[in-house]
């Protein structure tokens, strides 16, 4: 019986562990699959912020080489800055992205402001823009880390190329300036739960727009970031999780390089956040197992106590048993005795006559048998006489 109670306690176990083994490795799978699931919604958002941003680089690298072209081909007197006013006010209802529309002479001085009328000294040589400019004969387009627009004092990123006098000298520079406020518009539309965060950087680690909004963030450089030392060096599209060093939340980051522009927009989503339904489903995996162990556990206890209770009643029985057969013994012997005297009584010489008789005729039998087979004159008889 005990071996029975040590299989019930073994087979039940094995039940147990089973069970838990299984869960564990489903909750664990689930986990895994939620944050592929997560990385991949990231790298789906970046893709098409990355689409936005460089056809909003492009557009103002259009408008920058047509009044480039201009201002070379025809120069920058007042009345050719005119004409390039009124283009410019054309052009500027198509691009809702664009703030405004500066050109600077070679020393920095305001020529056209798009937005109102040049302040009087208006002077912008000190920008990081026109001093990159002005010292690099390169005829690309720069963008240049966020700025606060000194003609309205929004935050703003500028797109700007430098354009030459007739001598190939640097003459001046024309800036498009992006508003933050239109990208922030756009990624406040993009659900990422309360933690989700999405930023757009330069590709030397510059901070230009980050979602949520934190003025101590702008122009900010994160060129010495995990993030960016680890993956962005080498990698133009990949997942990550980092804890940020901006607001101290665990995230899940997923990143992106452009292809044709020096840009790197980055989406990610709170790993609390991203994992909550996860979450849910394993504490409830994990309360239906608890469940299940529990009953399992109760089940294992009930048959325990019925098979030590059948234990019981066979011992009790066994007890019995013998009790009755030593009842059995001395009512017999009683039976054959006078109660009185303590002699054996009629039945027990009954009994024993009975059986006397039996062993005597027995015994006759074989007293005729030897006698017939010493008279006979066989093989045998000379073997009995001997």
């Amino acid at each position: 019986m005990k071996r029975d109670v040590h299989l019930v306690i073994l087979l039940l176990t094995i039940i147990g562990l089973s069970l838990v083994s299984l869960t564990i490795w489903k909750v664990g799978a689930s986990r895994e699959r939620a944050l592929r699931e997560a990385d991949t919604h990231g790298l789906n958002l970046a893709q098409a912020l990355t689409t936005y941003s460089e056809s909003v680089v492009r557009q103002s690298s259009l408008l920058l080489l047509g009044l480039v072209e201009r201002l070379e081909a025809e120069g920058s007197e007042p009345a050719k800055i005119q004409r390039l006013r009124a283009l410019i006010e054309r052009q500027q209802p198509l691009m809702p992205q664009l703030s405004g529309v500066t050109i600077y002479d070679r020393q920095g001085h305001w020529l056209l402001s798009s937005n109102k009328a040049i302040p009087a000294g208006a002077d912008s040589s000190d920008r990081a823009f026109f001093i990159h400019h002005s010292s690099d004969p390169s005829r690309e387009t720069f963008i240049g880390s966020p700025i606060r627009s000194r003609s309205n004092q929004e935050w703003v990123i500028t797109v700007s190329r430098r354009f030459n006098d007739a001598h190939g000298h640097f003459a001046g520079v024309v800036a498009v300036t992006l508003g933050v406020e239109n990208f922030l518009k756009l990624f406040g539309t993009i659900d990422l739960g309360r933690d989700g965060a999405i930023g757009l950087s330069s590709t030397d680690g510059t901070l230009l727009v980050r979602y949520p909004f934190r003025e101590e963030d702008m122009g900010r450089n994160f060129s010495h970031s995990p993030i960016y030392v680890r993956y962005l060096v080498d990698q133009s599209i990949g997942t990550a999780s980092f804890t940020s060093s901006l607001d101290g939340v665990e995230r899940l980051y997923a990143f992106r390089k452009s292809d044709e522009q020096p840009l790197i927009t980055t989406v990610a989503l709170g790993k609390r956040e991203a994992l909550a339904a996860w979450r849910m489903e394993a504490m409830l995996s994990f309360a239906v197992v608890g469940s299940l162990m529990v009953i399992t556990a109760i089940i294992c206890c009930m048959l325990i106590r019925h098979i030590h209770r059948r234990i019981e009643v066979e011992a009790e029985l066994r007890i019995a048993q013998q009790q009755l057969v030593s009842s059995n013994r001395q009512l017999e012997l009683l039976a054959m005795k006078d109660a009185l005297t303590g002699l054996a009584n009629r039945r027990c010489f009954d009994e024993t006559l009975a059986m006397e008789i039996r062993r005597s005729r027995t015994w006759s039998h074989v007293m005729v048998e030897k006698k017939w087979a010493l008279s006979c004159p066989t093989p045998i008889g000379w073997v009995l006489r001997l």
